[in-house]
């Protein structure tokens, strides 16, 4: 590991460390996608390099439940009800408190086009008003909230835009209560007696744990983890028609356009189509093969095996219309792609709680293990390529990878600042970054296919090194000879820099980015 520039550690954080035991950077190859990843531990938010070492922090942690960084390099979470808006420097600058006192925000922000804020939120449920929309407690049960999405106005808080999930929910077990039906018959609505008593019986009925939002179809997607099933909902409705089952863009208001997991929540197939267990995180594919899918982590939690995986689901759609044939479920009737212990070159992956899975622009899986707090990066036929475990910490929310080329870094520094961990982990990591002055020099660089032509007029001594994008140095070369003709050795396609500095001095000669298709 590089030399630790100094970070304070006081005795309480040492003792954590071993408690927690050997933590950082584990692994890191030229396959991975590279750029920088940001987590929150027990003491700040950071902001840490392919390498592990600090390029930015924030003095904020118990966030509810994880932080995010905006491409205008600004902070966003929530916490104590309330959105926080930081700017890079660590400076708050600004507070939404939503608008309605009923409403509490949880576990979710998206900053939407417009600026406003789409938040999933609980709304205070009386007994009384479970009752009136046909919901049996279950001894012991005291649920006082129910699940629902809220878009804030940025500048007031006011709710411009809600979705509730009690408006769309149904039950069959007794035809004088409310929402009666055959939930067979009425896919587009929860089944009131799906809800799962396995844990967290008190206060929350459905538990929605995480969105992500589609601007092309403006849908929202849902994780409604006590019935075991995602969800896809129209964000183009009104407010009224939200409540709804007609209006908006695809003319069925608030209720489910889609949903996928466990069909027999809906009247069809058996437990062996029970495929979703608690998951987390649902997101929206828009790079490679499966653009379009969804990702999501599905936790396992009370499956037998003790085993989790993140699922990729082909949603059979047209333009936002999703098609499902009578008489059957949702499809498809299995992901498209698995990522598990089973399925990669790594022999546990389980969390019970929390975590997340993406996909990267280079095709990559990017997954939080929350239980262990371990951030694991793989290939898409599930090599992995990066793994950090993250220090002081035995259970994190979520883990966010963001490119190099994100535009919140534009003109960051982002020299390495040391690491989180103490000592530093003992992976011997490689990692250079391309800031600097460039020297004046008469050099110069031509690129035909997989080959690299340097003139050198003045026959200057150089040191070349060719680096990919997540900082990897994957060829090096020397020399003081007027024309110099390398064939590149790596055959990995994607965005590599050329860097060739002169041999004695180490002063950067010139930098230039390439491209191997």
């Amino acid at each position: 590991m590089r030399h630790l520039i100094s970070l304070a550690i006081t005795f309480s954080v040492l003792t954590l460390s071993a408690q927690w035991g050997p933590e950082g950077i584990k692994y890191s190859s030229e396959e991975s996608y590279g750029g920088y990843t940001m987590f929150e531990n027990s003491l700040s938010t950071f902001l840490v390099d392919n390498c592990g070492e600090i390029v930015n922090t924030w003095e904020v942690t118990n966030s509810e439940l994880h932080t995010k960084l905006l491409p205008d390099g600004q902070l966003i979470y929530l916490q104590n009800n309330r959105v926080y808006i930081r700017d890079w420097d660590d400076n708050i600058q600004e507070v939404i408190a939503p608008g309605d006192d009923d409403i509490i925000l949880v576990y979710e922000v998206i900053e939407l086009e417009n600026k406003n804020l789409l938040c999933l939120a609980r709304e205070l449920f009386s007994e009384s008003d479970f009752d009136d929309i046909g919901y049996e407690f279950s001894p012991g049960e005291s649920a006082s909230r129910i699940d629902a999405v809220v878009e804030l106005d940025r500048a007031t808080g006011d709710v411009v835009w809600r979705w509730n999930l009690s408006d769309h929910v149904i039950q069959e077990r007794d035809i004088a209560q409310p929402n009666y039906g055959v939930v067979k018959d009425n896919p587009q609505l929860l089944d009131l007696d799906a809800v799962l008593e396995y844990d967290w019986t008190f206060q929350e009925s459905f538990m929605i744990n995480g969105m992500d939002y589609n601007a092309e179809l403006d849908q929202i997607v849902l994780s409604i983890r006590k019935i075991n099933e995602i969800a896809i909902i129209d964000h183009s409705t009104t407010t009224e028609e939200a409540a709804g089952s007609t209006g908006g863009k695809y003319g069925k208001g608030g209720d489910i356009l889609y949903r996928w997991g466990n069909p027999q929540n809906y009247g069809y197939g058996d437990e062996d189509d029970h495929l979703s267990y608690y998951q987390h995180n649902p997101n929206w594919i828009h790079y490679g093969e499966h653009a379009g899918s969804i990702i999501y982590y599905n936790n396992g939690l009370t499956r037998p095996g003790n085993f989790s995986e993140a699922y990729i689901i082909k949603t059979p759609h047209f333009e936002g219309n999703y098609i499902r044939e009578d008489d059957q479920a949702f499809g498809p009737e299995v992901p498209t792609e698995i990522y598990s212990e089973n399925t990669t070159n790594i022999s546990d992956l389980f969390s019970e709680y929390t975590s997340g899975a993406k996909v990267l622009p280079n095709g990559n899986i990017f997954i939080t293990e929350g239980d262990e707090a371990i951030l694991r990066e793989f290939t898409p036929d599930g090599i992995l390529v990066w793994e950090y475990h993250v220090p002081l910490s035995g259970y994190i929310f979520r883990g966010v990878r963001y490119g190099a080329d994100y535009p919140a870094f534009e003109g960051r520094d982002l020299t390495p600042q040391g690491t989180v961990e103490q000592p530093p982990s003992d992976y011997e990591c490689s990692i250079v970054t391309t800031t600097g002055d460039l020297t004046e020099s008469t050099l110069e660089i031509l690129f035909s296919q997989n080959k690299v032509d340097i003139v050198n007029p003045d026959l200057l001594y150089y040191a070349a090194k060719i680096i990919s994008l997540s900082g990897m140095t994957v060829q090096k070369f020397e020399s003081d000879q007027f024309h110099e003709k390398m064939t590149l050795m790596t055959q990995q396609s994607g965005l590599y820099i050329l860097q060739i500095m002169d041999r004695d001095s180490g002063k950067l000669l010139n930098s230039v980015k390439f491209m191997i298709i």
